[in-house]
């Protein structure tokens, strides 16, 4: 009889974890559409930069972010970055956003970003004449930070 009870038992308990487990999604996965409206609406400031990208798209997007910066150029007012994406966003219809600082101290966030192939070019409006005199940036982008220091207004990955 006691053995009879301790199945039940035990058979019961498999029945009732089976039955939340198949209740509660542990799918981490969202829509792109609902990716896309997180990215849109993200804004942040250089000091809680990743900290805002993980509150507001999602600490798991984050996360499979897999990125390098290949190039940057500085044209006029406009100074643009190209990065090499890989993975997850590589295949995403929207770029996570990304934050730059000058040596002034004054941050900007990209105005745009374009992806052709597996290459994303990140564009920053830099205000005022300070475009021709900025000699480096401050780039931050998902799990790192990288000073990038111009050469006639171009930069390139070692």
């Amino acid at each position: 009889m006691n053995r009879r009870y301790a199945l039940s038992v035990l058979v019961g308990m498999v029945v009732v974890v089976v039955g939340l487990s198949m209740l509660t999604d542990t799918n981490d996965e969202i829509s792109p559409d609902e990716l896309r409206r997180r990215v849109e609406a993200t804004t942040t400031d250089w000091a809680n930069y990743h900290e805002d990208l993980k509150g507001k798209i999602g600490s798991t997007p984050v996360a499979r972010w897999k990125g390098v910066p290949v190039s940057s150029r500085i044209e006029g007012n406009t100074l643009s970055i190209v990065f090499e994406v890989s993975g997850y966003w590589a295949e995403a219809e929207v770029n996570l956003p990304l934050i730059i600082l000058d040596p002034l101290g004054k941050t900007y966030a990209n105005s745009d970003s374009i992806r052709v192939g597996s290459m994303v070019t990140y564009t920053f409006l830099i205000s005022g004449d300070e475009s021709p005199r900025v000699p480096w940036i401050e780039l931050k982008y998902p799990h790192a930070t990288r000073r990038i220091v111009y050469a006639e207004g171009m930069w390139e990955a070692d």
